[in-house]
Order: structure tokens, then C-alpha cells, then sequence
């Protein structure tokens, strides 16, 4: 299981993006009448009627394939994730030509992806064997995006 935490102190990110996220909404297009809420008079508010987006946000919990992934070179780290995860999470917070930075690069798929997106980006690791790895697997990219 790949778990992706966000944390950030006081104002929201400066860049924000997730229409690329969105998923089709299962009411969408329908017009739904919503709840009248009660005052504390005791008396109701009239009902609301709202048409519903055609696209939703997929929510807080993003399920991500792990079978299926047959790269050779990603194969020799022991702990890598799906493409799909960057590929998510890049565009969401860092806009084209800005820097992404993996701080534990591994088999360089944060690197590989950010390169693909044109973003910039820094990686590194403790283990040099896993930074050959990474190094590997940028080589494969056709020369205009490294």
C-alpha cells in the first residue's frame, strides 16, 4: 500500500490543480432538490434545488495498481510504486517548468515522470546503487526532455 501524506502550514499551496482528477459524477447533470435545514425557531428554510456537476474530485483515498508494471530497469530497486502516482501528483502541485524534489529518488520514478511532465526536478539517495538505477532509467527518455 503507497500511502501520500500532504501537510503544509498556514496559507493553502501557492499552486493548486486538479481538474486533471476529476472523474465523471454519478448524478451529473441531474437537478436534485436538497434538504430544507431547520432554524432554531423551529420553522424550515425552502428547499434548494442545485443541478449537479458533470465532473467530481475522486476523493481523499486514490486506489493505485501495483501488477502490470514490466520496465526491467524500475524492477532492480525492491520498493518501487506505479508511475501513475507522480503522474497524479505532480500537475497537482507543481506548475510546468518548476522544480519537484525526491528526496529518497530510488528507481527514479518521481524523476522519470516530473522530466515526462516538463518539470525540473532534484533527486537523490543514500544508496549509490539506487542513483545508478534512477541515472538508468532517465537515459531511456528521448534527448529533448533531459
Amino acid at each position: 500500500m503507497n500511502i501520500c501524506r500532504f501537510f503544509w502550514k498556514g496559507d493553502k499551496p501557492s499552486y493548486f490543480n486538479k481538474e486533471h482528477l476529476k472523474i465523471p459524477s454519478k448524478h451529473g447533470g441531474k437537478i436534485m432538490t436538497g434538504f430544507a435545514s431547520r432554524k432554531t425557531d423551529g420553522t424550515t428554510q425552502p428547499t434548494v434545488k442545485n443541478r449537479i456537476n458533470d465532473m467530481k474530485c475522486r476523493g481523499t483515498i486514490w486506489n493505485y495498481l501495483m501488477a502490470g508494471d514490466k520496465n526491467p530497469i524500475k524492477r532492480k530497486h525492491p520498493a518501487h510504486f506505479p508511475d501513475k502516482i507522480p503522474l497524479d501528483f505532480i500537475p497537482t502541485f507543481c506548475p510546468e517548468g518548476s522544480i519537484v524534489l525526491d528526496p529518497f529518488v530510488g528507481s527514479g520514478t518521481t524523476a522519470f515522470t516530473a522530466k515526462k511532465l516538463k518539470r525540473c526536478f532534484i533527486g537523490f539517495d543514500i544508496s549509490v546503487e539506487y542513483c545508478e538505477i534512477a541515472l538508468e532509467r532517465l537515459a531511456t527518455l528521448e534527448p529533448e526532455l533531459f
